[in-house]
């Protein structure tokens, strides 16, 4: 019933594709034949094969595996001596299309899938399973490529992960709907299609949790102390989960229990104490190194905006977050020497130096890297914060972010309320985050350390796509000019010192001076400015942006919502447009009463233009008519807002094109004289 519930709760958005879902195979031996069974175009498919027969399995879009060859060896060795190359790659949560990229890329496949890195090591640490949607492929391709790497003298390494574990026990949290789905419709558990019965569950159980190559430990979380100094036998830790934790999916939280040590949060599998900068220093990793009489442990787990070292070396990081399907790293070791293996095939010496030139700040992290269900949950005194918005004074918070309900760090930050007028006419104004750079740093970002965060101007889920159209709208911009200010939406999570939780529809902006810095210029807010000393046709495009979206709450003279920026490639400054709520197009409702601040509608559509020639008149409708596909389209793609408001988002749009290009039309809004 629990399976069907699934099938009924993904069932409409897979149902309305179901011919694009392929999964498989799922192969279990019974009574002397395979039984394999699979998706092809959303339709369940099987058949019996006697095994003394089986041959190769081959069907379009789903992994070709060699049934003359399903077994497998549990390989007793847990320690590798005198290799002379390995790489490792963790949390590849379905990705295979990026897995197998940095495989070829690096030269540890080729693409036929074949072997081609001789007699080195490739260890996957864990976290198969789960977010993306090629789990399967991802789990026959490792299978195959543990033979044809032991043909050739090498090794392949699969360590579990919590999510092999989680999916093992029935814990279903982090699932690609897609397997949902699937589950339903086979009326199936999830779990069950990697039973010990199948040949897939029967390889996962045969796996470990730990090995060693040389003098590197790898595991999936880590190893606490508490943990290292009851059981620091990797043969031991590798047993017991093999023998008594992977069997039983209903382990009980003991005082005083090794299994129940090594299960929850401080087990390998889950602890995240190594990322933790103000309570993790040398002395500890030294502690745990010294039990362990190794120099490094290698961990995933953990999401980084890259592979990341941490005293000299002693513990290195490599989930590069290749989970969210964008980009990922391997780490290599060749000649007694650690690289970072880049998605573009270059390669970085690897040093607990890099945060001093580390590219990628928080903000990046959250807008580029992760995926688009993004929680940020700041725990502070909120009320009091509320209660004192007109002063900005700074707050004790605690930041933390998740990604498809995952939590992937904890930060210590303070924060303020900022926005002049938002302030007066929001209950809720827009909020600062200022973390600690030194922190930052030793979390592998780099020195940025504001993020801004656009909450929904009151309180109620009515109110929310308020937020969404301003989020849309900065996003449009970005297709106009890629000067623009990045944002991500999100949910905001605010929780009490009382433990009151406020949850609110919002987004995170990008600090000025990144944005000064990713354009490679500088942020100017002091002397005069007006209009004509711009960049023109930056100037040109702003005042028509504006127009298109019924925003009359800007101006130059008075640097209001815009800023001034220097590039080194123009004589002049260019404008960047900023805060949009009250413009036409989001109609924003505010607290106040309309006849102190009136809401502004399309109707009041201005082109905020002095003058305007004909050759530039041609220009710049020339450069909007290129952009109008694009701009429509990032409507549609607008999922978050209900149906009929991305309509009324496309209108307004489609409207201001008539406008441009009608020349009846451009006399009722255009003041300027065209000459």
């Amino acid at each position: 019933m629990l399976c069907m519930f699934f099938c009924l709760l993904v069932g409409p958005s897979y149902g309305q594709n179901k011919r694009k879902v392929y999964d498989g195979p799922y192969i279990e031996i019974q009574n002397n034949q395979y039984m394999v069974s699979w998706i092809e175009k959303g339709k369940y498919r099987s058949k019996k094969i006697p095994i003394n027969n089986a041959e190769i399995f081959k069907e379009e879009f789903l992994p070709e595996v060699n049934l003359k060859d399903l077994s497998f060896t549990k390989d007793s060795v847990f320690q590798y001596r005198k290799v002379n190359k390995f790489a490792a790659i963790s949390d590849i949560h379905g990705q295979y299309d990026l897995m197998r990229s940095l495989l070829i890329t690096h030269g540890i496949v080729d693409e036929q899938n074949e072997w081609t890195y001789g007699d080195g090591h490739l260890v996957i640490v864990g976290d198969v399973f789960d977010r993306g949607g090629k789990v399967t492929e991802c789990l026959w391709f490792i299978f195959e490529l543990e033979k044809k790497a032991k043909k050739k003298g090498g090794r392949v390494h699969m360590l579990l992960g919590n999510h092999e574990l989680m999916v093992l026990h029935g814990d279903y949290r982090y699932l690609n709907p897609k397997y949902l789905y699937i589950g339903g419709y086979l009326d199936r558990a999830y779990s069950e299609m990697f039973s010990d019965q199948t040949i897939l569950g029967s390889w996962l159980r045969s796996k470990k949790v730990t090995i060693s190559i040389n003098d590197f430990v790898f595991v999936h979380g880590g190893f606490s102390k508490g943990v290292l100094e009851r059981e620091s036998s990797l043969m031991k830790i590798n047993s017991i989960f093999t023998d008594q934790i992977i069997p039983d999916r209903y382990i009980q939280k003991r005082e005083g229990s090794l299994i129940s040590e090594l299960y929850f949060e401080n087990g390998p599998l889950w602890y995240r104490g190594y990322a933790e900068p103000n309570n993790f220093d040398i002395k500890q990793a030294e502690q745990l190194l010294e039990i362990l009489n190794k120099e490094s442990i290698i961990i995933g787990h953990t999401s980084m905006p890259q592979i990341f070292s941490l005293f000299g070396n002693s513990i290195i990081l490599i989930d590069s977050s290749i989970k969210f399907g964008k980009t990922g790293q391997l780490l290599l070791y060749e000649n007694d020497l650690l690289y970072r293996g880049k998605y573009n095939g270059d390669r970085e010496l690897l040093s607990s130096e890099d945060y001093k030139t580390q590219k990628t700040s928080l903000f990046d992290y959250i807008a580029d890297v992760i995926g688009e269900d993004v929680k940020i949950r700041i725990k502070t005194e909120f009320d009091t914060l509320l209660a004192n918005k007109q002063d900005e004074e700074y707050y004790d918070a605690e930041y933390t972010l998740f990604d498809s309900g995952e939590e992937l760090h904890t930060i210590e930050t303070r924060i303020r309320t900022r926005g002049n007028m938002r302030k007066k006419l929001c209950e809720l104004p827009p909020l600062k985050l200022d973390f600690n750079k030194t922190t930052l740093k030793k979390m592998g970002f780099s020195y940025f350390d504001k993020i801004k965060l656009v909450l929904q101007c009151l309180d109620g889920n009515e109110n929310a796509f308020y937020t969404q159209k301003e989020h849309l709208i900065y996003q449009l911009y970005r297709a106009i000019d890629t000067l623009g200010y990045r944002c991500k939406l999100a949910e905001i999570e605010i929780v009490t010192p009382g433990d009151s939780i406020y949850k609110f529809q919002g987004f995170v902006l990008e600090d000025e001076n990144q944005l000064a810095e990713r354009a490679n210029g500088e942020i100017v807010e002091k002397g005069i400015i007006r209009a004509e000393g711009l960049d023109r046709n930056s100037y040109l495009i702003v005042a028509f942006f504006q127009f298109m979206i019924g925003n009359n709450d800007w101006s130059i003279s008075g640097r209001h919502n815009i800023k001034t920026i220097k590039l080194p490639f123009k004589d002049r400054l260019v404008a960047v447009p900023y805060d949009f709520d009250y413009s036409g197009i989001v109609n924003q409702r505010y607290s106040t009463p309309e006849d102190q601040f009136p809401r502004m509608d399309l109707s009041m559509r201005k082109l905020r233009l002095q003058s305007i020639g004909k050759e530039e008149s041609d220009w710049i409708i020339s450069f909007y008519n290129e952009k109008k596909s694009q701009l429509i389209e990032i409507c549609e793609m607008a999922t978050y807002l209900q149906p009929e408001e991305r309509k009324s988002f496309q209108k307004s749009i489609e409207d201001f094109y008539k406008i441009i290009n009608s020349r009846k039309q451009r006399r009722i809004y255009w003041p300027p004289k065209l000459h």
